[in-house]
């Protein structure tokens, strides 16, 4: 279920806070648009392309502790601001494909 409790205007900027947020059940499929796009409309234009750690551990099938893991043995790239780190997708798409490895290179 997905409640908005508040919006506010803050350093002209439109914020909804939304709280209750379940991954995609009926009641948000009837909205204009998912949750995520609720939020991503309210997340100002300069991190756009930028995603938290929770939302890129979704879309990896792996726990955000992996990706902590994966930030600090691995060196996936990010951006901390204060506590946050945030995610570059452009960056994550390039650190995967610089990983990638093919069967023959490797009985070579």
């Amino acid at each position: 279920m997905v409640i908005f409790s508040q919006v506010f205007t803050a350093d002209g900027l439109t914020y909804v806070a939304v709280t209750g947020v379940e991954a995609m059940t009926e009641h948000t499929q009837s909205l204009d648009g998912t949750v995520a796009e609720l939020v991503s409309a309210c997340t100002p234009a300069l991190l756009s392309d930028y995603i938290d750690k929770p939302a890129l551990a979704r879309e990896l099938g792996r726990t955000p502790r992996t990706v902590d893991r994966l930030t600090l043995c691995a060196g996936l790239p990010y951006v901390q601001i204060g506590t946050r780190r945030l995610f570059r997708r452009s960056a994550v798409l390039e650190w995967l494909r610089s990983r990638e490895t093919c069967a023959l290179a490797k009985q070579a």
